[in-house]
């Protein structure tokens, strides 16, 4: 995959945004976070409004077009009006049904044009501050963040496990290597982690991201 391309997608989760905006500089590092082990992965993206309805919206990302169900938002007339051709962050969990059918159910959105995020009425209190965070994210199209459990690790890879599917994370373009006893930071089964990458159009195909900066967000137990 091209390391170069960026896509947005960010997975968020209740035990991240203590150390979210540390994995600017550095490829790999290890941020303690001092909240408890969540297992949600958590996705959030960047794009373009091109169909609004009544219950969900098309996202143009950068490398293809994503179905996102906002029925559970608390949009307003005005948001509804300024959606066609917005830019817009949305935030949903990693799931089977957004890897085989593109389709992310939203739990957070934020309108750029109108300076506003919007949260699913069925968000739990402790979540609800996180998935608002998300939103001012200074994020471009085709970049992904990912934030989850690592589930299963190989010499060069690990997976994000979503129901019967799994999203692998390649980490053999990073400067040092977070799955050999080499370096620093060494992932392991558990652990909770960020990652930002680069997504081509063919994410939804073949479920696999190469990874550009992984920040370890709590160590598993």
């Amino acid at each position: 995959m091209n390391a170069n391309k960026l896509m947005l997608a960010t997975l968020i989760s209740s035990s991240l945004m203590a150390g979210a905006a540390i994995a600017q500089d550095t490829q790999t590092n290890s941020v303690p976070v001092a909240t408890s082990q969540a297992s949600t992965t958590w996705l959030s993206l960047t794009g373009t409004v091109t169909e609004v309805d009544s219950k969900f919206i098309t996202v143009d990302y950068g490398e293809g077009e994503l179905t996102v169900d906002t029925d559970t938002l608390q949009l307003d007339q005005t948001a509804f009006e300024n959606l066609t051709d917005a830019t817009v962050t949305v935030t949903g969990m990693l799931n089977q049904e957004l890897l085989t059918e593109g389709r992310m159910r939203a739990s957070s959105l934020y309108l750029e044009n109108v300076g506003t995020a919007f949260v699913a009425s069925n968000t739990m209190e402790h979540e609800s501050d996180m998935l608002i965070s998300a939103a001012g994210l200074d994020l471009d199209k085709s970049e992904v963040t990912l934030i989850g459990n690592v589930s299963t690790l190989s010499d060069d890879a690990f997976q994000f496990g979503a129901g019967d599917a799994a999203l692998t994370v390649e980490v053999d373009d990073l400067r040092d290597n977070p799955l050999d006893k080499d370096g620093y930071l060494v992932l392991k089964h558990g652990d909770r982690v960020k990652v930002t990458a680069s997504i081509e159009d063919d994410f939804f195909e073949d479920y696999e991201i190469d990874a550009e900066t992984i920040v370890r967000l709590q160590q598993a137990e």
